[in-house]
């Protein structure tokens, strides 16, 4: 009989690592998959924005003058441009105040609630003035609402 010879056997490392080229032979094996559901995502997405409503973003911008550009002061600023309060925060917060929401909601037929929820204000130091935004599925509610912000702002001189 002949010499046996002793096998040597190396350990192989095992890894659950995959590379790239396991990845795209992955997904090339299950292409069929992969297309489906891009194609149903794209379908589901051309779907949901065609039929849902519009939304309108209105935006109202009231430039406040500054204190130092003369032509005579006005009741507005000579109510809030005293001291040290910044003339845009206190617009800020008449606005969003309940009494102007209920006021506003009122004169426009809407909810306080929902009103409130989709009418913001923000006052932007660097340019001087207020902006005023609503949110709606209705452009000519929007304008109205925007509007009557204004008029209710221009209660108070």
């Amino acid at each position: 009989m002949g010499a046996c010879v002793p096998q040597v056997c190396q350990p192989t490392m095992r890894t659950d690592e995959m590379t790239v080229t396991d990845v795209f032979a992955a997904l090339w094996h299950r292409k069929g998959i992969v297309l489906g559901l891009a194609i149903f995502g794209a379908a589901v997405a051309f779907a949901y924005t065609y039929f849902s409503a519009p939304r309108w973003q209105i935006r109202a911008s009231l430039l406040l003058p500054l204190a130092e550009s003369g032509g005579g002061a006005s009741p507005l600023t000579a109510l809030i441009g005293q001291g040290s309060a910044n003339p845009l925060n206190i617009l800020e917060g008449v606005l969003s105040s309940r009494k102007a929401i209920v006021t506003i909601a009122d004169k426009t037929g809407l909810d306080p609630d929902k009103l409130d929820d989709n009418l913001s204000a923000k006052g932007e130091s660097s340019s001087n003035q207020l902006v005023i935004t609503y949110q709606t599925e209705n452009r000519e509610q929007g304008l109205e609402v925007a509007k009557t912000s204004i008029h209710v702002l221009d209660g108070l001189t």
